[in-house]
């Protein structure tokens, strides 16, 4: 497969993090629980990543990746062998965001042991390199990278720590969350 992989931050601003009033569950990853959530419909909004995904809503394939389900990514593009694939972090604050610039790291790493080719086969630009090198550097590490980046530590302000425990797990999940229409997300069979 060759294809050019290009990392972009989108430039959402902040919201706070805390579950809104009114709302049954909060944006955290805990709070979606298989025996919460059952066969609901799930609406989620948040500052960053709702942004995000209207900026990028009329790509012809939207995958919504994190370090749990990066595995199924790596799959998904492995099967499909796409010319071009642009990882967006959602960012933070408008801003490069450290966890969002390393999973994307983490996605080229895997998918470039999957295809056993050079980086310089897959990376489009010098921001693949770097989320390549800054996974390089964190692999081992992923929840002290949490507790260094500035989101991280919010929510950690937050006694959210359960939250980047589980946000730092690789692989944990199969699930592919994927654009079936513009802001609704599905999970890809």
């Amino acid at each position: 497969m060759t294809c050019g992989l290009q990392s972009v931050a989108s430039e959402p601003e902040s919201e706070g993090g805390v579950k809104v009033p009114g709302c049954d569950l909060g944006n955290s990853p805990l709070d979606c629980t298989p025996d919460r959530v059952q066969q609901r419909r799930l609406f989620i909004s948040t500052t960053n990543g709702t942004r995000c995904l209207q900026r990028i809503q009329s790509a012809p394939t939207v995958l919504a990746a994190a370090f749990i389900n990066r595995q199924a990514v790596v799959d998904f593009l492995a099967q499909h062998q796409p010319a071009t694939v642009w990882l967006v972090g959602s960012g933070w604050e408008g801003s490069f965001s450290l966890e969002d610039t390393t999973c994307a790291g983490a996605i080229v790493h895997a998918l470039r042991a999957h295809l056993d080719c050079p980086l310089a086969s897959l990376a489009g630009n010098d921001e693949v390199i770097n989320a390549y090198s800054l996974y390089s550097h964190w692999q081992h590490q992923l929840l002290e990278m949490f507790h260094h980046a500035s989101h991280g530590q919010r929510l950690l302000g937050l006694d959210c720590l359960d939250d980047l425990k589980y946000c730092a797990q690789e692989d944990c999940i199969d699930t592919l969350p994927w654009q079936r229409e513009p802001g609704v997300l599905v999970t890809h069979d």
